[in-house]
Parts: C-alpha cells; sequence; structure tokens
C-alpha cells in the first residue's frame, strides 16, 4: 500500500442478515482493497434488543411505546463505543453510524433512520406508533443527528433522491455532496436469456417488509388472472417479517374475502401480522403466487432469468438495485411513479414503464408490456444500455473522490476558532455546538461569553494545562455542555446540582433537571463516559469531596448555584480551593438586579481572601477569575480574540484591571 493512502475503518452495523447492502460494502471494500487501500469492516451487532441503553434501562413497556427509538439509542451507543483509533478515516454506513467518534467521517449514504425522517408520517398511519410518541422520538432522533452530520467530512450519496434528503433534513452544503452509484451486485449475464414464450412470470425481488410494498404485487398478479390472462403467476423473491401477512392477503383474495378494488393503502399500509385484527388463514393458496423465503445470489438470478417481468413496487426507495439487476438480466421492468430511487433509473417507455402505486396500474403496466413484444424489447435494450454509467470502477473513482474530499483540511473558517483545537476530544461536535446546538438547550450563556470561555479554555490547552472541568449549578448544561466539548481525553466534566432536591433550593434561582439535562447531553454528542452528575448541595461539600468526584484539580469552574450572599461566598470558596494552578472561576450573575446576594457575597470573599481569586474579564452577565497573576494578560488576550463584533474597554474591580466585553 502506497504510504499516501490512508487507513480506512468501515463502521457497518451487523443486523444478522445478507441483503443487498451487506454485499454492496463487501464488493466495495474488495474493491478499494484492489486499489492498494488499507481497508477493513469494523462492525457491532445490532441485531439483539439489548435491556440498556447509556446506562439507562429500558423497560419492556417503553419498547411498547416505540420500540424502534430504543433500538436507535442503542445503536447509538454502539457506534460510540467502536474503538476506531487506528484509522485515518471512517466511512459511516447504515444509520445512526455517522454518530461514529472520530474527526474524519465519509458518509456513504442510502437514508437516514426513516421512520423518523421521509416515513415518519406513514409509520404512524400505518399504526405502528402512537402519532405524539412518535413526534417526540423523531424529534429527539433528529436533534441527536444534526450536529455530528453536520460534522461529517463529505457524503456520497447513493442516488439524487438520498442527496436531497440530506438537504432537506440536515442543511448540508451541496459542495459536501457527490453521487456514488453502485453497479449491480449480481453477476451480468454476457447473453441476456431470451424471454419466456408460455405463461407470465411476474417477479419481484424484495424483502417482505415495510413499506417495500410487494403487497402490490400480489394483488396486481391478481387482477392479471381475473383479467383472464393465461399463466399469470407472481414470484416473490425475499423472506420478511410480513411473509405470513402476505401468504393471508393471497387466500384472502383467492377466497373471495379479500377486495380487489379496495384502495391500495389498505394492502400495504399496516403492521403486517402485527395488526391487532389480523386473521391467519389456514386454506388453500391460490396457486398464483410463489413465496420463495430468503434465497442463495444463484437462485435469486435464475428467477431474473425466468422472468417475463420484473415489479419493484417500493415506496420512496433509496436507490434501486433491484432495477439495475432486472437490466442485468434483460427483464423488461415496472417501477411505481413514488420509488424515489427506482423512478429516478427508470425513464418511462426507454428503460421500464412507471406505473401509479395501485394494484390495477401495475397490472395494465404488465398487460402493456406482455401485449407487445416490441415494447419488451426497446425496455430491455435501454436497460442493458443504461448500465454502461453503472460499473464498480466508476463506483470506485467516485468513492476516491469522497476519500479526498474527506481527507482533505477543513474550512478553516468553519469553525469558531482553531486555537488549541489539536487536543479536543470531539471537535467537530465543539463547532456543532458553538453554531447551532446551543440554541436548542435553555439556558443564560450569550454569544460573547461562549466565545470568551472557548478562548480561555483554548489557551489552558496550548499552556498544557489539565484537569477537570466543573460547573456548580448545571441547569439544562447550557454552560455544562462547553465546558464539557472544551475536554481532552482523560479529561472529567462534573456537574453538581440539587436535582431533585430542589426543597433545598432557598432561593429559586434556578431548577436542574436530570433528565432535561442528559437528553441534551446526549443530543450534542457528550461522551457519558466523561462525565459525572452530582446530586449534591454545594453548602455540604468540601474540596476533598470535589477533588475526589473530579479525580485532579479542577482547571476551569463555573459558579451558578444558589444566588444568596452565603451560598455565592461558600461555592467561590470551594472553587478556589480546588482549582489548578492558573486555573479560571467563571462566576454567573454579578452584575444581574435580580439577584444582589451574589455580588455581596462576591466582595465578602473577596475581602476576606486577598489574591485568592484575582478578576480579569466580563463579559455576558459573567465575571472570570485566576489563581494565578501570571495569567491574567494572557487571559486577557482570549478576551481580545473572542471580541468579534463586540466592543470592549478596560475597568477596575475590587482594585484589579478587568477587560470587559459587551454587545455594541
Amino acid at each position: 500500500m502506497s504510504n499516501s493512502k490512508p487507513k480506512i475503518g468501515v463502521i457497518k452495523p451487523d443486523f444478522g442478515s445478507s441483503g443487498g447492502f451487506e454485499r454492496l460494502v463487501n464488493q466495495l471494500v474488495d474493491g478499494l482493497g484492489g486499489r492498494g487501500y488499507d481497508i477493513e469492516i469494523v462492525s457491532f451487532d445490532a441485531s439483539t434488543r439489548r435491556d440498556n441503553v447509556y446506562g439507562y434501562s429500558v423497560p419492556e413497556v417503553f419498547r411498547q411505546w416505540h420500540d424502534e427509538y430504543f433500538q436507535f439509542l442503542c445503536h447509538a451507543e454502539q457506534t460510540h463505543q467502536v474503538d476506531l483509533d487506528d484509522y485515518d478515516l471512517v466511512v459511516s454506513t447504515q444509520p445512526p453510524t455517522y454518530l461514529a467518534k472520530h474527526p474524519r467521517v465519509l458518509g456513504l449514504f442510502f437514508h437516514q433512520a426513516r421512520v423518523f425522517y421521509d416515513a415518519a408520517e406513514l409509520f404512524v398511519d400505518a399504526g405502528y406508533v402512537d402519532a405524539e410518541v412518535h413526534s417526540a422520538a423523531a424529534d429527539a432522533v433528529k436533534k441527536i443527528d444534526a450536529g455530528p452530520a453536520t460534522a461529517v467530512r463529505h457524503w456520497l450519496a447513493g442516488s439524487d433522491v438520498v442527496g436531497s434528503r440530506l438537504q432537506e433534513y440536515w442543511n448540508i452544503d451541496p459542495s459536501k455532496i457527490s453521487p456514488y452509484r453502485h453497479p449491480p451486485i449480481c453477476e451480468i449475464p454476457v447473453d441476456v436469456p431470451p424471454l419466456p414464450t408460455e405463461g407470465a412470470k411476474v417477479v419481484c425481488v424484495s424483502r417482505l417488509e415495510f413499506p417495500k410494498r410487494t403487497e402490490l404485487v400480489v394483488a396486481a398478479v391478481h387482477e392479471l388472472a381475473a383479467s383472464g390472462l393465461d399463466g399469470a403467476h407472481g414470484v416473490l423473491v425475499g423472506g420478511g417479517s410480513r411473509l405470513v401477512s402476505h401468504e393471508a392477503l393471497d387466500q384472502q383474495l383467492a377466497s373471495g374475502f379479500g377486495n380487489l378494488k379496495a384502495p391500495a393503502e389498505d394492502l400495504w399500509l399496516n403492521r403486517g401480522p402485527t395488526e391487532p385484527d389480523f386473521k391467519e388463514l389456514h386454506g388453500k393458496p391460490s396457486g398464483l403466487i410463489t413465496f420463495t423465503g430468503s434465497v442463495t445470489d444463484a437462485e435469486r438470478d435464475q428467477h431474473y432469468g425466468s422472468a417475463s417481468v420484473v415489479v419493484a413496487p417500493a415506496w420512496n426507495e433509496d436507490y434501486g438495485l433491484t432495477a439495475l439487476e432486472a437490466f442485468a438480466f434483460g427483464r423488461p421492468l415496472v417501477v411505481c411513479s413514488d420509488g424515489g430511487g427506482l423512478a429516478e433509473i427508470v425513464t418511462h417507455e426507454v428503460n421500464g414503464l412507471i406505473a401509479d402505486p395501485t394494484p390495477s396500474a401495475i397490472a395494465d403496466a404488465v398487460k402493456r408490456i406482455l401485449d407487445d413484444p416490441a415494447l419488451a424489447a426497446r425496455l430491455i435494450e435501454g436497460g442493458r444500455a443504461s448500465l454502461a454509467d453503472y460499473t464498480l470502477e466508476n463506483a470506485l473513482d467516485q468513492f476516491e473522490h469522497g476519500i479526498a474530499e474527506a481527507m482533505s483540511d477543513p474550512d478553516s473558517d468553519a469553525a469558531p476558532s482553531v486555537a488549541g483545537r489539536a487536543s479536543l476530544a470531539a471537535p467537530a461536535a465543539l463547532d456543532y455546538y458553538m453554531t447551532e446546538g446551543r440554541n436548542n438547550v435553555e439556558g443564560w450563556l450569550g454569544t460573547e461569553a461562549m466565545n470568551m470561555v472557548h478562548e480561555l479554555a483554548a489557551q489552558q490547552r496550548l499552556d498544557g494545562m489539565t484537569g477537570a472541568v466543573a460547573e456548580i449549578g448545571v441547569h439544562h448544561g447550557q454552560l455544562f455542555i462547553l465546558l464539557a466539548l472544551e475536554t481532552s481525553p482523560g479529561e472529567l466534566a462534573v456537574g453538581f446540582d440539587l436535582f431533585e432536591n430542589q426543597a433545598e433550593n432557598v432561593d429559586r434561582s434556578g431548577e436542574g433537571d436530570r433528565e432535561v439535562l442528559e437528553r441534551n447531553l446526549l443530543v450534542n454528542q457528550i461522551d457519558r463516559d466523561r462525565i459525572r452528575l452530582v446530586t449534591a448541595n454545594s453548602m455540604d461539600l468540601s474540596p476533598n469531596d470535589v477533588l475526589n468526584y473530579c479525580n485532579s484539580q479542577v482547571r476551569m469552574f463555573s459558579v451558578d448555584g444558589g444566588h444568596t450572599a452565603e451560598l455565592t461566598h461558600n461555592d467561590l470558596a470551594l472553587a478556589s480551593k480546588v482549582l489548578a494552578p492558573g486555573g479560571i472561576v467563571i462566576l454567573d450573575d454579578y452584575f444581574n438586579e435580580m439577584w444582589p446576594g451574589v455580588a455581596e457575597g462576591t466582595q465578602q470573599f473577596l475581602a476576606q481572601n486577598p489574591g485568592a481569586l484575582i478578576p480579569f474579564g466580563v463579559g455576558s452577565n459573567k465575571v472570570c477569575f485566576t489563581n494565578s497573576a501570571d495569567h491574567v494578560e494572557r487571559y486577557q488576550q482570549c478576551i481580545h480574540a473572542a471580541s468579534g463584533g463586540h466592543m470592549m474597554f478596560s475597568n477596575d474591580m475590587a482594585g484589579y484591571p478587568v477587560t470587559i466585553l459587551t454587545e455594541l
């Protein structure tokens, strides 16, 4: 391997099956390996349901409310736990592997977690989940996804329709998206097998799952038989959780219990065999439909080769490998008008027919092909010609373009600051939080204060300072999240709050909500292993308690707990005794007229402990102190660096010159 080529890890959940996407990934990895890349698949078990997520148990009743949501969280946690340190580049595949903790992620994108995005309304309409529950779950998933999605270096989109989803749902810049068009997974026959001269074999190759809509093919074949077409027969190639409901549908239509003229949505927009009133019939199958279950590649290819027509009825499909496989075997193809990537591949009456998503329309399209050999021949020729754009060599070229884009240096203007970034644990998550994520967390962290804290933390890293970060009075985490994201590997972020003990909140200056905080930590990609949340009244904490919780001295300590003079005095004394040399204390609400006790307690502490804490900066109602006079000047330079479009001036506080940053 050339030393210029990165070592690549492809993070791929193992769902316990080997479908089209699994074969696609294997083919891609083999192809890039042939081009000299050191590339391997990094997997985790996604096939089993775990009984806890991020340290919290998931009761069965929660799964009954929304199993897919907790599965998403489990897979997110598993993604976070994968060790990716050995790789120069990580390729994400199925959701939510774009959450991978790595500075360089290339997204091989075919879809988001669809039930929370483009299929969200369908999922509710089908009856899988309560609308209100699903709305809350989808909102949470979108918040979890938003930051990491924008931090992905580059995206390879499997179709135009999925590229548009990147822009629609995550507002990804189009310049960060390029096409990736994988060829058919099957072996392409050199000679096209001739079409059958007898019968009318309608083949559908698909998993029998929601919303593949394979039920439409079952009903379409019954319509063809009812119209008098001799030899009409359907073959559904593939297994899935809805197999039994497909078999029941076939029996219902054969026995007259089913209604061919019913709305198409009645056939597939449901929960299949988990529908509350589902009744599994045990009568005779119609004889019109063969259900193969799971098959080998060779068996699948035999079905393609013996087909009269291939039908791919899926709703809003991500890509459309089935269409390409039909082209490869020289089979006329029918897709649906709302088929997404499938309809994108097909040009009507050139390489296939596009029909409305109803059994009648599909049956009419099939019959039109069967009745017109010239049309069938034209569609076959058009399909084979279309394959010229879908070769493995082209796909590998497209992927190498994505690698180059992902490995290139990111735009230096994209981050609020690049100072001291080298040792950050999660620089991309920090960038997102400072530009967007902070706005979704309730709190009172002004822009100038955020930038000030960011530059001060960067200076500490440049100085080689290590230690924990901490906060008394975490509330919902607006500042605490920033502090946590400003840490390096090995450093802890420790939050002290009353949380559930709000009866001890004597001045009602803030009410920390652990559940809301935990959600905000998750949404903003905080590594939970480096967080400690402590339910405590700061009046009961000793310096040794704090040091034990933090495993070290504290280099940056936010004081935003109780707002009485007594509590403020206590918390400043506590922070000063655990502060690392050159550490910083950030005090909130000193200038807030609603809380005069903060200023009173601060003045008392400063008068009684001269030199213990030196004020050096003010911004957004926060006062910054340090315990080292030697650090004051460079910390004040950090405030200058954070000024941006804000006004700066100097004044004195408690006998010390301070740099003041305020809005214009």
